[in-house]
């Protein structure tokens, strides 16, 4: 029963232990998620080592409770200083720092947090309820399901990711061919090894993930001066509750915005950044007064803000439940499922229904957690924005690569997230996606298993794909997520002969 599952839950949350590193993991994602350019991907990736060795509830929800607590605290620098803290806060900065500029800075946060909170809170339940239905569909996977499925997930994710088509699929190819070193797991002969002791295994996923994020995003560090401003240009003003009761005010937007954010965060490879844009413009849509957006208007903050915690919620469903990200973050949190021996996918939810709900339970603790530190802690918040990039670089590499030596206590892990490091300021100066890299490398090998075993099944019949409903579906999915770009543009350059 949903009942006991929900009790079960509760009951590993309730572990002061786990507590304990809910709290944690919330502070650190605040103060990761204040520092601008830095935001959720980077945390999760830093935080990742130190949870080896943990229970795997117990770390699950200390990563849990930092992405939740990164995406209030990065509203902070999107209001006050025009810069978000994290790429979902973009749509934020429409309002927020206008705000601001007008001395209201304090009603916008106030605005900003309880929106937040409550978003996710909302996102957490509407996904709770819709589990039951939800679980029933895992038990008609297979095989050939799962195949199928990761072609998509690997469609989805090259043609959804920021930037141009082609840099998605560039960066899943070269995400496959990492994919595939080491033995091969039908034959057992050895591939792309060169010899090497190390590739005999593949590359592990961990140090990739931190060479590809975090080594990669303080070389880009490096070449910068500054990374905010000073003092001189921070309006708090006054407010913080009224801005707070304006959500309350704002009911209708609020519930609309955290559904918008929650049913897009849902849509594998999305992310929070387009949720928060929707969710803005759908807010406009309905508001009194379209005019005043963009002018430091309330309803704008709130819109937005609302969506992306909702979008935290949303995200947890293709990634648990199918083994697909549904955010840069979601990724990395992928990854920290398969180092604690648990495989995502449409099993997850029959077989670990427990663990879901704990982690959905952590998220809305977390949110709760950060805006209430983040409104009582606002101007010492603010000051960390003022580090200069080698400190922070020097911050990132002291806890990057000992953490990705730790994992195995293997010297040459480090050399793989340096050497990662390089290859990921590569890809952002080349424009080639990173998430799409790290999706195909995680979904590759479950392709080629699921793959074999498919053709097992079907003594070496590849009809088992298209005799499947199931799978026949998902083939049509595949095939519409790759024509859907090209129908846009299409349409896009159409023009009417007048």
């Amino acid at each position: 029963m949903p009942v006991d599952f929900l009790l079960a839950a509760l009951e590993m949350l309730l572990d002061p232990t786990v507590m304990l590193y809910i709290v944690l993991g919330t502070l650190i994602g605040m103060v990761i998620g204040v520092i601008p350019g830095l935001g959720g991907v980077v945390a999760l990736t830093l935080l990742i080592p130190l949870t080896y060795g943990l229970d795997p509830i117990a770390a699950l929800a200390f990563l849990a409770a930092a992405k939740g607590g990164v995406t209030f605290s990065g509203s902070i620098t999107a209001i006050l200083l025009n810069i978000p803290g994290s790429p979902v806060n973009t749509a934020t900065l429409l309002d927020g720092h206008p705000m601001a500029q007008k001395g209201e800075g304090n009603v916008a946060i106030g605005a900003s947090a309880v929106a937040s909170a409550l978003g996710a809170v909302l996102g957490v339940i509407i996904l709770v309820l819709l589990l039951p239905f939800i679980r029933p569909l895992m038990v008609m996977f297979g095989p050939p399901e799962f195949f199928i499925l990761t072609i998509v997930g690997l469609v989805a994710i090259s043609v959804a990711v920021k930037g141009a088509i082609l840099s998605g699929l560039v960066g899943a190819c070269f995400g496959l061919l990492i994919a595939f070193h080491g033995f091969n797991p039908v034959t057992g002969s050895a591939r792309f090894t060169f010899d090497i002791q190390y590739l005999y295994d593949g590359f592990n996923i961990i140090p990739v993930i931190i060479g590809l994020f975090a080594i990669a995003e303080a070389i880009k560090l490096m070449g910068q001066d500054q990374i905010a401003t000073d003092d001189a240009d921070i309006q708090f003003g006054e407010g913080r509750l009224a801005g707070g009761l304006a959500v309350f005010r704002n009911k209708i937007l609020f519930v609309q915005s955290a559904m918008i954010g929650l049913l897009v965060g849902a849509i594998p490879a999305v992310g929070g950044v387009i949720a928060g844009f929707i969710s803005y413009i759908q807010g406009k849509n309905i508001s009194s007064h379209p005019e005043k957006f963009g002018t430091g208007w309330i309803e704008g903050v709130i819109s937005t803000e609302a969506a992306n915690d909702a979008k935290d919620a949303g995200d947890l469903v293709p990634t648990l439940a199918l083994g697909i990200p549904g955010s840069a973050s979601a990724a990395i949190l992928l990854g920290a499922f398969i180092l604690h021996g648990l495989q995502p996918g449409p099993r997850f939810l029959i077989d670990h229904i427990d663990i879901a709900y704990a982690i959905f339970f952590a998220l809305i603790i977390a949110n709760i957690i950060s805006s209430v530190l983040g409104l009582a802690l606002l101007k010492p918040l603010t000051r960390l924005t003022q580090l200069d990039t080698g400190t922070i670089v020097m911050g990132i590499l002291c806890l990057s690569i000992p953490g990705a030596y730790a994992i195995n206590n293997n010297p040459t892990d480090m050399l793989i997230a340096l050497l990662f490091g390089v290859i990921g300021y590569v890809f952002i100066r080349a424009n080639i996606s990173r998430i799409a890299f790290i999706i195909a490398m995680i979904l590759g090998p479950i392709a080629e298993n699921a793959y074999h075993q498919s053709l097992m099944t079907s003594r070496g019949s590849h009809m088992i794909f298209l005799e499947r409903p199931i799978s026949l579906g998902l083939i049509v999915l595949a095939v519409a997520f790759t024509l859907l770009p090209l129908i846009y543009t299409s349409v896009k350059q159409y023009r009417v002969p007048t």
